[in-house]
């Protein structure tokens, strides 16, 4: 029979000592991420007709390859290299990565913001 343990309780030893992931946990969530847009109803990209997420809008989207060329560039990989995996693999590498992907894509998340609500900018 298994014994219940008791509540577990984090300490000063439980942070993380190396910086690369202390600068992450600084990092807001919401501020790198793609948002979830309310205001649209159907699933659809407005750009190209294809279903829309945020895989879609940075890896394969034509409205954002300016931006994605950024990435590639940062990376150091051809757009047809660019996976999910690879970008998130590029942040963690350096803060510099970090700092220049999380650059493109809120420039992303802006620009489709103002053009789902209408806006030129």
């Amino acid at each position: 029979m298994a014994k219940q343990m008791g509540s577990i309780h984090r300490g000063e030893m439980d942070q993380s000592t190396d910086p690369k992931h202390r600068q992450m946990e600084e990092v807001q969530a919401p501020a790198v991420g793609l948002p979830s847009y309310t205001s649209k109803t159907d699933t659809k990209c407005l750009y190209c007709d294809r279903e829309d997420s945020a895989e879609h809008t940075l890896i394969s989207c034509p409205r954002w390859t300016s931006q994605r060329l950024r990435i590639c560039e940062t990376l150091g990989r051809e757009t047809e290299a660019l996976t999910p995996a690879s970008v998130v693999e590029g942040m963690l590498d350096t803060a510099e990565k970090w700092g220049a992907i999380q650059e493109c894509i809120i420039d992303i998340k802006k620009s489709k913001s103002v053009e789902l609500a209408g806006g030129d900018g």
